[in-house]
């Protein structure tokens, strides 16, 4: 770590952080956020807990998110959804009509009622409410006592969204053993009318829905009512109303406590995987939440990439960015490399649609679009079709999870044919130019604002790393690889200012405010600009340049370069700052804006949330060979363990402290864990 003078001059411009943006979002026809106040910056409680987030008021400005990856829906001031709102609906992955996500009723709809009054029209009567999430289990707790016809009622409504049987929603009700408690549990298509089934038929290329509800009351001396959910589409078998029948038939008088049993069996299993800091509650509280929002939007076995906002909310269509290549799978793979597949298999599986939109264009191989959806095809606005990294932001997805893995059969059957045929497609996409480098022209960058440019940084970045890795896989296969990718790598123009000694957002860029991070991105995550100057130039230069109405996740990625900088202090003002200003109490979900536009939980912003602690804090790097953890802790951290770290078929531990406090250097290749002797730096 360099000493603080040397720092010292940098502490001016990097103060002046803005809160974050992301460009890969735009106000569309499919846009539906709602126009809010804007977000007051929400500061966590020194004393937050690691596993939970809590509301006291049914009054909080968002509702609890739960999912299992399957579906995701939210839960609501009572634990559920309740007749009337229209909010609080559910999602399911793949679930997509028109290329638009749909909104299905909510699997955990009820109504309490004593004798003949009901809770949900005497909400003002409920006194010592709390509801609590509990991250570790992920189970929702609802706790008040209902004040009503002369008693007052304590409750206890529980929810979750079963982890290990991810077509089931369950609601469970315990209370007093009074005559006249009751709970009625239906299925609301609309304001008015209800009932224990719900169907919607297939159509406009999406699948048939089944939901169907069923209830039991358990004989006590207490009062205790359960309600199931049962979700199936014809995605899960060509008959869903009799899959969803036997998933009701399934539950006997004691599933509750076995089905919560094994829920949270799974979500513990989830666990063993972890970041764990010591001496910060607030951003371990954080972490944890980003961490278990993120998994909450996936699950092992699933056939769908996860949209910006997850299943939390159907913002953009729901649709596939670049934000999962980028930006969410680079968070879950080392952890959780099964929960991060499904962004690979996706890719893979639309990679013949991906070949058709190049042959759209007239050009080989392969071009994945800017947004999609069920079908594989672009669905974006043509100004933003444009946006043609994407391609190789999915290349690098796909090389980064075969060094991960070493899966050398996958990368043959599946990984090597997108590789080759994204690289086939950039070395038709590029002309060389007078002074021998590649060029790549009329494209949208990352920085959206800037309208069509020519040599895009992080475009012609990436396609770098992607030409180059298709040729290391080529190698890894003993195949040949094409000469062009090699050559066009090997002279790919990146756009530098000579005069600033920094690389620009593009061609011909005068020093305008950007819309997010977009040169920055050379330095990390592309490790394509190494220059120690160069760099805290960068990180001098950009962040005031920042707009400040962008989306959340561009001051993850300063965050990260200055932890790898050394720059501990500068590093936890980025981070903070990369959840702070769109942080949305009480449940430490974070909205994609800082605007008047809440669009939540933003699954992107909490993917690079969770890089800046991975790979800029942990320092963790890896390639073929050998895995590397090379920390530089913020000041307040007494230490950071990445918990469950897999790599190549083995699972390490990181610890980043010894007796004496001072950061230390692991290096794991195969099964060996080596240890530099510790040194300051």
């Amino acid at each position: 770590m360099s000493k603080p003078s040397k720092n010292a001059a940098l502490l001016a411009a990097l103060c002046l952080m803005m809160a974050g943006c992301q460009g890969s979002h735009h106000e569309s026809a499919t846009f539906s956020a709602p126009i809010l106040p804007p977000i007051p910056t929400v500061h966590l409680a020194a004393n937050a807990r690691p596993w939970e987030v809590a509301s006291d008021s049914m009054n909080a400005p968002s509702e609890a998110y739960l999912g299992n990856g399957y579906l995701g829906f939210r839960a609501g001031p009572l634990g559920g959804w309740v007749p009337g709102d229209r909010s609080q609906l559910c999602l399911i992955a793949g679930d997509y009509r028109n290329n638009q996500i749909q909104s299905r009723p909510s699997p955990a709809a009820f109504q309490i009622f004593f004798r003949n009054e009901s809770l949900q029209s005497t909400t003002s009567r409920i006194t010592g409410y709390r509801q609590v999430l509990q991250m570790r289990d992920g189970v929702l707790t609802t706790q008040f006592t209902w004040q009503t016809g002369g008693k007052a009622i304590p409750l206890t409504i529980t929810t979750l969204a079963s982890r290990d049987h991810p077509h089931l929603v369950v609601t469970h009700v315990s209370g007093p053993g009074l005559s006249g408690l009751k709970v009625i549990h239906l299925i609301y298509p609309d304001q008015n009318t209800g009932s224990t089934k719900y169907v919607s038929p297939a159509g406009d290329g999406g699948p048939s829905v089944v939901m169907q509800a069923a209830s039991v009351t358990t004989p006590s001396r207490d009062f205790e009512w359960t309600g199931y959910t049962a979700i199936e589409t014809s995605d899960d078998g060509p008959n869903p109303q009799a899959l969803a029948a036997a998933d009701i038939r399934s539950i006997g008088p004691g599933s509750y406590e076995a089905l919560r049993a094994s829920h949270e069996a799974e979500w513990h299993a989830l666990w063993k995987s972890d970041i764990i800091i010591d001496g910060d509650p607030p951003s371990q509280q954080m972490i944890h939440a980003a961490l278990f929002y993120l998994l909450e939007s996936t699950r092992s076995g699933s056939r769908w990439s996860i949209p910006p906002m997850g299943l939390s909310g159907n913002d953009f269509g729901g649709h596939v960015f670049w934000d999962a290549p980028m930006w969410m799978f680079p968070a879950l793979v080392l952890l959780h490399p099964d929960e991060a597949r499904p962004m690979v298999d996706y890719a893979v599986r639309m990679l013949p649609e991906a070949r058709k939109l190049a042959a759209k264009e007239g050009r080989p191989g392969a071009s994945y679009p800017w947004e999609s959806a069920r079908s594989g095809m672009e669905v974006a606005e043509p100004t933003y079709a444009a946006e043609r990294h994407v391609s190789a932001d999915i290349a690098n997805m796909i090389w980064r999870y075969y060094l991960v893995t070493g899966d050398r059969q996958w990368l043959r059957q599946s990984g090597f044919p997108v590789l080759s045929a994204t690289a086939s497609y950039w070395v038709s996409r590029m002309n060389r130019g007078a002074d021998g480098k590649y060029h790549i022209r009329n494209v949208v960058g990352p920085d959206e604002n800037a309208g069509l440019v020519n040599d895009d940084a992080f475009t012609n970045g990436v396609v770098k790393r992607n030409l180059e890795e298709a040729v290391q896989a080529a190698q890894a296969l003993g195949l040949s690889a094409s000469p062009a990718w090699s050559d066009r790598a090997s002279r790919m123009y990146l756009p530098f200012d000579p005069k600033l000694q920094i690389y620009a957002p593009h061609d011909g860029y005068k020093g305008a405010e950007v819309k997010q991070a977009d040169a920055s991105l050379l330095i990390y995550p592309l490790d394509l600009v190494t220059d120690p100057a160069i760099i805290r130039k960068t990180l001098s230069y950009y962040p005031p340049r920042i707009e400040r109405s962008g989306p959340a996740m561009t001051s993850s990625i300063f965050a990260t370069i200055a932890a790898r900088q050394g720059l501990g202090k500068e590093a936890m003002r980025f981070f903070l700052s990369s959840y702070e200003p769109f942080l949305m109490s009480p449940f430490d979900e974070i909205s994609e804006k800082h605007s008047r536009m809440r669009q939540y939980c933003f699954m992107t912003g909490l993917g690079g949330l969770v890089q800046s602690v991975i790979y800029g804090f942990g320092g963790i790097t890896f390639d073929g060979a050998k895995i590397t953890s090379a920390p530089h802790l913020p000041p307040g951290w007494k230490s950071l363990t990445l918990r469950g770290v897999h790599f190549r078929g083995r699972v390490y531990s990181f610890n980043d402290v010894v007796s004496n406090g001072v950061p230390r250097e692991t290096t794991v290749v195969g099964a060996r864990i080596l240890r530099p002797p510790s040194a300051p730096r």
